[in-house]
């Protein structure tokens, strides 16, 4: 007699279904192998996936032999928007799960259980592979509407459409062309400007700077000061990630940004990232995750599957060495940010040195 195999329902947000979809097609346990991506819930399902938003609607889903597992897109962030959901499920399911973007540590957040979370995207590189992803095994997973399945298989062919025209309304078809480099997305500073008054610091000066590439060095420099006064909190390490971004992009626009194709926010998005038909000649950026410092986020994974070629920089060094500056030591700030440029300009100009 054949056993009884869990029901899986998988309730996320449309902008998350493909993110959703690849990191649990790559999960090594194979449970979600026949899961089912839904617009609600159609029965009580053995397990629900659920992103941290939607808690609210499933309440009335939940029974005691009921697993959840929920989706933390934003990290500690996410957990604490969603804390009072996330309490009431405890008490009414078996078993709780968090999969997490972001830092597994929770530093000064009470109520919140680490050793119960694991990252949402397993960090095995050679898990992104085409192969594996849209295997037999994986595309058993259902989607709703008559053509989800298909449009999550062909994604990267609609999205290669869909950028080419926004190439060609915006005129930058030829900046496509001629430039090696790309980076599209956030510059890090939509995040310090979502932090700002935690830092002392007006989120309209934020806003002013638009992309945030064109930013003077005296804000970054307030930046750091502004956390050193401060008490010691988790969002530390968020905002240090997104200065750190920004102070790269900045510097890596300064000396190649003829090179690169930027399109950063508040630009209409280009995604560049699952565009597969597109930007195979360039190079791409990778300074990692805002929310935490696992080596696989999100984006990372897209640069995985397709097969990008990629510069890498690690900020967790410098970040460390920003965390302990202490109040009053703006030179030393601004050494710390001196030697951050460099270590960008040197990694930079070491992987143009080593191309063919």
């Amino acid at each position: 007699m054949e056993a009884h195999r869990p029901i899986v329902e998988i309730l996320v947000p449309k902008a998350f279904v493909w993110w959703t979809f690849l990191a649990l097609a790559t999960d090594p346990s194979g449970q979600f192998q026949k899961a089912r991506f839904v617009d609600k819930l159609r029965s009580k399902p053995d397990v629900i996936v659920v992103h941290s938003d939607l808690l609210e609607g499933i309440k009335g889903s939940v029974e005691g032999n009921t697993k959840i597992i929920i989706l933390l897109w934003d990290g500690v962030q996410s957990y604490l928007e969603a804390a009072k959901n996330i309490e009431f499920v405890e008490q009414t399911a078996r078993q709780i799960e968090c999969r997490v973007v972001g830092d597994l540590s929770t530093g000064d957040v009470g109520g919140c259980c680490p050793l119960e979370w694991m990252y949402l995207f397993p960090q095995t590189s050679d898990a992104y592979d085409k192969s594996i992803v849209f295997s037999k095994k994986n595309t058993r997973m259902s989607f709703p509407g008559l053509l989800g399945r298909w449009a999550v298989i062909h994604r990267s062919k609609l999205i290669s459409v869909r950028v080419m025209a926004q190439l060609l309304l915006s005129r930058r078809l030829t900046e496509y062309r001629t430039t090696k480099f790309v980076f599209c997305g956030q510059t890090g500073l939509g995040t310090l400007e979502r932090y700002a008054r935690e830092y002392g610091i007006d989120p309209k000066e934020c806003v002013s700077f638009k992309g945030g590439i064109c930013c003077d060095r005296s804000f970054l420099v307030r930046w750091v000061n502004s956390m050193a006064h401060k008490k010691r909190s988790w969002t530390d390490l968020v905002v240090i990630r997104a200065l750190l971004r920004l102070i790269a992009l900045r510097k890596i626009c300064e000396i190649a940004g003829r090179d690169i194709f930027l399109n950063v926010f508040p630009e209409a998005n280009i995604n560049s990232y699952q565009a597969e038909l597109l930007f195979r000649r360039h190079v791409f950026f990778d300074f990692g995750g805002i929310h935490g410092d696992e080596t696989i986020y999100p984006r990372s994974a897209d640069l995985h599957l397709f097969k990008r070629r990629v510069i890498r920089f690690d900020s967790r060094l410098h970040l460390q060495r920003l965390l302990c500056l202490k109040q009053g030591e703006t030179a030393m700030a601004q050494n710390e940010i001196t030697r951050y440029e460099e270590y960008i300009v040197s990694t930079f100009c070491k992987f143009r040195a080593e191309e063919p």
